[in-house]
């Protein structure tokens, strides 16, 4: 699903006018993700059979066996416990960041969780909403925004967080709850887009809007050692299905057409 509203005029004035353009000229299309086949075959026009899904793969820095030395180094540096919750993405509308803060809010209100939130990402379009909504709930000495970092600290991040939040709206395929799994942290996700294809039975997926489900999950993951342990396990299984070796052969194979 489109969600126009989250983007700039200069935005929306590409994906309407090139996007249109370049499916049309295109001998063949190569999506990230089977929902995003759909989207181009919903929204565009396209046939079915002029798209082929290849998923994408995590980079294998995240993959990598790190020390627990080498994970402590980061969290001290950032001033960090163990055990927070991570939010990755850019700060814009679409990752549904503001829902997040409200269900987080609740969260340390109700159940007096006090694990910080962190978030890892630059600033997007439209995204004082996300900042105002921080200072609105008095979360500024418990939202810790860490911008942008490189691959090697966000694996460090991953391994040390209690647990990813990934309410995004839409996403055309979803690197960070791939990323996660590799390192063995636990994922609640939306439900939407292609993120239930990553994530396939290895997440507790919900409803973006759902503040609800996001709190309590959120409380359950954070407190139920075997739930988390579960969620651990399962993700790292699931995460193996995505190899950069098998996107390299089904991309070769629409070159050569064999799709």
């Amino acid at each position: 699903m489109f969600y126009p509203q989250f983007l700039t005029a200069e935005s929306r004035r590409y994906y309407y006018g090139q996007i249109e353009w370049a499916v049309a000229d295109a001998d063949h299309i190569i999506a990230d993700s089977e929902a995003t086949r759909d989207d181009i075959i919903t929204h565009l026009g396209v046939t079915k059979s002029k798209i082929t899904p290849i998923h994408l793969a995590a980079n294998p820095v995240y993959e990598a066996v790190y020390t627990q030395e080498e994970i402590n180094r980061t969290i001290v540096k950032f001033g960090l416990p163990k055990g927070f919750i991570l939010a990755v993405g850019t700060l814009e509308p679409r990752k549904n960041l503001v829902n997040l803060l409200r269900a987080y809010e609740r969260l340390h209100r109700d159940y007096s969780v006090i694990v910080p939130l962190v978030l890892v990402g630059g600033k997007g379009w439209f995204y004082d909403q996300i900042f105002n909504t921080i200072s609105e709930l008095s979360l500024e000495n418990h939202v810790i925004h860490l911008g942008r970092v490189g691959d090697e600290t966000l694996a460090h991040l991953y391994h040390a967080a209690g647990v990813l939040a990934f309410p995004s709206y839409y996403e055309g395929f979803g690197l960070p709850p791939l990323e996660a799994m590799h390192c063995g942290c636990p994922i609640i996700a939306s439900n939407r887009g292609s993120i239930p294809e990553v994530v396939g039975d290895a997440a507790i997926s919900l409803d973006p809007d759902d503040r609800d489900a996001w709190v309590d999950s959120l409380y359950r993951v954070l407190i139920d050692a075997d739930l988390a342990r579960s969620l651990r396990e399962s993700g790292y299984e699931q995460a193996l299905k995505f190899t950069w070796a098998q996107t390299a052969e089904k991309t070769m194979a629409v070159y050569l057409g064999g799709e």
